[in-house]
């Protein structure tokens, strides 16, 4: 199953753009896996107390996703994946999309 997990920082996002959010990764990544709908699994999580550093610099505006996807995957595919997903995130959310980063986890589907 792959799992979407999306880190924002409390508060960033209403209940309709968690879903917006939502509906376009699924939708994305049907598109690009042929997957059916309900294989794909999106967590937004909205941090509370922690403080991330990019470039050992405190960042407040920022989305951050990590895609656990099954292996095998071709790297065009891939990359047309992660850019659509970060360009409807960035959109949805009014976070510039150098903001929204994404770290794709192939897993082996055994």
């Amino acid at each position: 199953m792959p799992s979407y997990v999306c880190s924002v920082p409390n508060g960033l996002l209403s209940d309709a753009q968690k879903q917006e959010i939502a509906t376009c990764i699924t939708h994305s990544h049907c598109e690009a896996t042929g997957a059916p709908p309900f294989f794909v699994q999106v967590i937004i999580e909205e941090e509370g107390t922690l403080k991330r550093y990019i470039g050992a610099l405190a960042t407040t505006e920022y989305i951050w996703i990590r895609a656990d996807l099954r292996a095998g995957r071709s790297e065009e595919q891939l990359k047309a994946l992660m850019l659509r997903i970060v360009g409807d995130v960035s959109r949805i959310s009014g976070i510039p999309a150098e903001n929204v980063w994404i770290n794709m986890c192939m897993l082996n589907p055994n």
